[in-house]
């Protein structure tokens, strides 16, 4: 039985772990509302963020949410 337990707990807290993928690149955002590659004039708010080349991957990623993480502050 203490066996099953070991492998039960062991099992819960793998289901708890997450990965993730980092890939540096550069922020950019928009003051006012564009129409959009995904979405057209349809405008669905104002967190939108642009994507690069690689993560576009031809429109694949629309709709997907993304965590951005700033490392730096750049000076403008």
């Amino acid at each position: 039985i203490a066996k099953i337990a070991f492998l039960l707990a062991a099992a819960l807290l793998l289901g708890l772990v997450s990965v993730s993928q980092a890939i540096q690149g550069t922020a950019t955002f928009y003051t006012t509302y564009n129409p959009s590659a995904c979405y057209g004039n349809q405008d669905n708010g104002r967190m939108i963020a642009a994507a690069s080349d690689g993560l576009w991957a031809g429109g694949k990623i629309c709709g997907t949410m993304f965590t951005v993480l700033f490392l730096q502050f750049c000076m403008l």
